[in-house]
């Protein structure tokens, strides 16, 4: 079942991340490694029928130089969509010196408010999960306008990153 198909052409709903990897590489060729770990990353956030259920913890991606991995707190609460206390993080990560990563994903265009609500959650996590390390965020949105790149140029450490998903669709033969 690795072509991500049940008994018949119907899908099977789920797939691992090493079946996703193998099949996007089979449609597309090369596709760079930490791109395919940020499409499975974005695509399983914001909405219960969109988690990744086979996903085996923790996953990681490659963000500037440093691998980060989500954060598992003591009650196996993963960093999808992680409640606090002022809102949910999106994703909440830790690189490999065990600091925090908060990212604030967008669907549209990031406006100059995800900003503020990044701080928030970096605050939350400054006061409520830091032992001395430190807390980093970043926004990955999809378009970028001026008044989040001013915004974020007055406050430092707070890199912004464009994303871009892609798809295809194709012809499925009726029954007769």
């Amino acid at each position: 079942m690795a072509d991500g198909k049940g008994s018949g052409d119907e899908p099977r709903g789920k797939a691992s991340n090493s079946e996703i990897k193998k099949y996007i590489k089979g449609e597309y060729g090369n596709v760079n490694e930490t791109t395919i770990n940020c499409a499975i990353l974005i695509c399983s956030v914001n909405k219960n029928s969109r988690i990744n259920k086979t996903i085996h913890f923790p996953i990681s991606i490659c963000v500037d130089g440093k691998t980060l991995r989500l954060y598992m707190d003591n009650n196996n609460n993963v960093g999808i969509e992680y409640q606090t206390g002022v809102g949910r993080i999106d994703l909440l990560a830790v690189d490999e010196d065990d600091n925090f990563v908060v990212l604030e994903l967008k669907v549209g265009k990031g406006a100059d408010y995800a900003l503020g609500q990044l701080l928030r959650y970096m605050g939350w996590v400054k006061s409520k999960l830091c032992s001395g390390n430190t807390v980093k965020g970043e926004i990955v949105v999809p378009e970028i306008d001026d008044r989040l790149k001013y915004a974020a140029n007055m406050v430092e450490g707070v890199p912004l990153y464009r994303y871009q998903v892609s798809f295809s669709i194709a012809a499925v033969s009726l029954l007769s």
